[in-house]
């Protein structure tokens, strides 16, 4: 019994060796399941934060963008200018580069048309229409208006995009209701289904030129 007891016993001989056998796996096994928990604790908050900064990237690169449009426009604005400005722009803002240098140059050229040859008046508008190099955009839009409305009997998805093209912004709570570049100012209410297809899609063309380019239009 002496030498029995004198003999060196392995830990998993005894039951306390295997309990103790049996904590310690649980232990190594609890702490690898952490580990994998925090690991992937980790890496959802390294995802969240690339997608945030995605979101941020994807925002200032179009605020750049805007910016840069901006400036094109005010660089192509300040080109446009003389060293004596015949006219001061007032408080009214462009709503796209040179709206209200078109208007101006279009009335221009309608008084140019009315006026007598070969007279001060004529040479001073003919001049000053060649000098500011007028490219009649108002006008071009009001014929691509009467294209869209020539058959109007409804807003349809290509109508609706083509006077999205021109500056026109739709209601979102009634498809039928457009304000020219947002502005409260100058909004048109479309009919859903007018009587007179011919008739109505002229009334709409001019009432939309109207609203868009000028006092009246003809046709």
């Amino acid at each position: 019994m002496q030498y029995s007891n004198s003999q060196m016993v392995g830990p998993l001989y005894t039951w306390f060796g295997v309990n103790n056998a049996i904590l310690q796996d649980r232990l190594t096994s609890k702490r690898e399941e952490n580990a994998e928990a925090e690991a992937d604790r980790i890496l959802e908050s390294f995802e969240e934060d690339m997608q945030k900064k995605d979101a941020e990237i994807e925002r200032l690169s179009s605020e750049l963008e805007k910016k840069e449009r901006e400036l094109s426009w005010l660089k192509a604005k300040m080109d446009s200018m003389t060293d004596v400005p015949i006219i001061i722009a007032g408080d009214e803002d462009d709503f796209y580069p040179g709206e209200a240098k078109d208007f101006v140059l279009s009335a221009v050229k309608k008084e140019l048309d009315a006026t007598e040859a070969r007279t001060r008046r004529h040479d001073v508008l003919k001049d000053v229409l060649a000098a500011n190099d007028y490219q009649a955009e108002g006008e071009k839009c009001a014929a691509e208006v009467k294209h869209l409305l020539s058959n109007y009997s409804g807003m349809t998805p290509k109508l609706k995009k083509g006077l999205e093209d021109i500056g026109f912004k739709f209601d979102p709570s009634d498809h039928q209701k457009v304000k020219y570049y947002g502005d409260d100012r100058y909004t048109i209410i479309y009919a859903s289904t007018p009587s007179d297809k011919g008739h109505g899609g002229k009334n709409n063309a001019r009432t939309t030129i109207k609203k868009r380019f000028k006092e009246r239009c003809k046709g």
